[in-house]
């Protein structure tokens, strides 16, 4: 054999062995306290679940049959990605939400106890059915004003 050939060989040979042992490596995934999906060769954190993951290298004799099954199950596990990133994003949305509305919940109840604190008028309730003003006594203000100290301190931390 010439010098050619044994580094046709060779290099046939270490190809194949690399090639050969990158089809059989490990992927991991798992999710960040973000939300964020993250993949690796190493299992990283915990929580992490090993995938198994073709390697695509087909056989020459594979029927049309089999790359049929093969594109069908691409598709049902894109479908599945599709669905699992449109439901972080809903829930992404959600708590942004939930957050805002919190915030403006906080903003009116610090806004209410400012007023108690600052404003130098005497406060009143108004009957409904009677229409007559019941004035609030200093007690009764001091009292809301620790009521709603404390619903901010508990809500709003």
């Amino acid at each position: 054999m010439s010098k050619v050939g044994r580094l046709i060989c060779r290099i046939v040979l270490i190809s194949f062995v690399v090639l050969n042992g990158a089809a059989f490596a490990e992927v991991f995934k798992w999710v960040d306290e973000n939300g964020k999906v993250h993949y690796s060769d190493r299992k990283i954190d915990a929580s992490a679940v090993e995938l198994n993951v073709s390697t695509g290298a087909a056989s020459l004799g594979q029927s049309s049959q089999d790359v049929e099954q093969r594109l069908m199950q691409q598709k049902k596990y894109l479908n599945y990605l599709q669905s699992e990133r449109l439901e972080r994003k809903e829930k992404r949305v959600e708590l942004e939400q939930q957050k805002a509305k919190q915030k403006k919940y906080c903003a009116s109840l610090q806004d209410r106890l400012k007023s108690y604190i600052e404003e130098n008028v005497r406060w009143y309730e108004l009957n409904k059915e009677s229409g007559e003003r019941t004035f609030i006594s200093d007690a009764e203000l001091e009292k809301r004003k620790q009521e709603l100290q404390a619903e901010i301190n508990s809500s709003c931390s």
